[in-house]
């Protein structure tokens, strides 16, 4: 829609500079006219354009920062249920050390705690939005540098 704006002006250029009917000085004034109705139309457009682009990016970064909140909502309660798994693990290898080796073990608290011996318990947060969007250059999108820097910090930590 703005190219045919442009285009049609373009031609309203063409017209006048080829138009017999008025002077010199006459011309100008339209041409110079014209020429400033391009540049402000053109000018408008970009800027509307970056305001759009910067309201998308902004869309983004709030649902990145959403998510964010979401992951390491995730990881406090993965870290609030750690000293209690561990403190589980205590008491299974203790059952499990103080079996005597020639003896037969109770089936019902054997297995559980043999089971549990194999098991992950360790912090593994979770990163993968952060990776993300960091890998896809986005994080310069976020334009408060404090929380910029409490995140990067975060994670490099």
């Amino acid at each position: 829609m703005a190219e045919l704006e442009v285009a049609k002006h373009g031609k309203n250029v063409i017209n006048m500079a080829a138009s017999k009917q008025h002077g010199l000085a006459h011309k100008l004034k339209e041409i110079a006219l014209e020429i400033a109705i391009i540049v402000f139309a053109v000018s408008i457009s970009i800027w509307f354009h970056s305001m759009s682009e910067h309201r998308h990016e902004q869309q983004q970064v709030r649902v990145f920062l959403l998510g964010l909140k979401a992951d390491l909502v995730a990881d406090t309660k993965q870290l609030n249920w750690l000293p209690g798994a561990y403190r589980e693990s205590d008491t299974d290898f203790r059952y499990l050390a103080e079996l005597d080796p020639k003896g037969s073990p109770d089936a019902e608290k054997f297995e559980p705690a043999w089971l549990m011996v194999y098991s992950n318990r360790f912090f593994i947060p979770i990163n993968s939005r952060f990776e993300g969007f960091k890998s896809s250059g986005k994080l310069i999108n976020i334009e408060d540098e404090e929380l910029l820097n409490d995140i990067l910090t975060l994670y490099q930590e």
